[in-house]
């Protein structure tokens, strides 16, 4: 949303069974994570539970004039990825297929999108949602709901990891059903082919920026963003209408 992360709360359900090992591990990392961002980890909460869970609660600053809301989507912005789509898809293709390139995934769960929000900012991005586990489609339309406006979007143009577009026809993330139906009839997949709506509806594990940028900076913007190491493209353009994602 345009802000600066400034300080974490640790957040920790762990197994009781699991070595406390992996628990020192996962804290290490999440730390020194942070400092490389000049956040600072301030302690936190930790309880038992039968699977692992982590997260951080983040305070942070930003300006009034740069916050990025879920409202500012207008016709005519482009949007533009910060990240390639796919980590559910080689997930669950990991332990059953040859060939997967995990690292490539792992490579972009480790980037941060702290430059990206800063490259965004820098080039007047008003608006902006970040991909998670309901995937592209579901994050999108929250947008374009909040901001009364359409979409209409390259399937061809999304980023994507190594071997996803293979994968993809064998291989779906637990959760796809129930992504899709987030979106019901308001998704539009047109005559392509249906490896596209497995892709567009992936559960993301540390996914990138949807972000909404003017014609007029969407070009600089991402120039920007690929100098920067982020695997980003213009994927599509809001236009007006009932909220809406179309493949075009």
């Amino acid at each position: 949303m345009g802000g600066t992360p400034v300080l974490g709360l640790n957040v920790c359900m762990f197994p009781a069974a699991a070595p406390v090992e992996k628990l020192n591990l996962i804290l290490k990392g999440a730390s020194e994570s942070a400092q490389k961002e000049g956040v600072i980890i301030a302690g936190g909460h930790t309880t038992k539970n039968d699977e692992l869970h982590y997260g951080l609660s983040v305070y942070g600053t930003v300006k009034p004039v740069d916050l990025r809301l879920s409202s500012n989507a207008k016709p005519g912005d482009h949007i533009i990825l910060t990240k390639g789509l796919g980590t559910g898809i080689l997930f669950a293709a990991k332990d059953r297929a040859e060939g997967v390139n995990w690292q490539s995934a792992i490579d972009s769960m480790k980037q941060t999108s702290v430059i990206a929000s800063k490259i965004l900012t820098e080039f007047g991005c008003r608006c902006s949602t970040d991909i998670t586990g309901f995937g592209f489609v579901p994050h999108l339309l929250e947008v374009l709901e909040e901001s009364r406006v359409a979409a209409k979007i390259n399937p061809e143009s999304l980023p994507l990891l190594p071997g996803v577009i293979d994968f993809s026809r064998s291989f779906a993330c637990p959760v796809l059903s129930t992504n899709m139906e987030l979106a019901g009839a308001k998704f539009d997949s047109g005559k392509h082919d249906p490896k596209w709506i497995n892709i567009c509806f992936d559960a993301q594990t540390s996914g990138g920026f949807i972000a909404f940028v003017s014609e007029e900076n969407a070009g600089k913007c991402l120039e920007k963003l690929i100098d920067a190491g982020y695997q980003a493209a213009d994927v599509g353009e809001v236009a007006e209408g009932e909220s809406k994602i179309t493949l075009v």
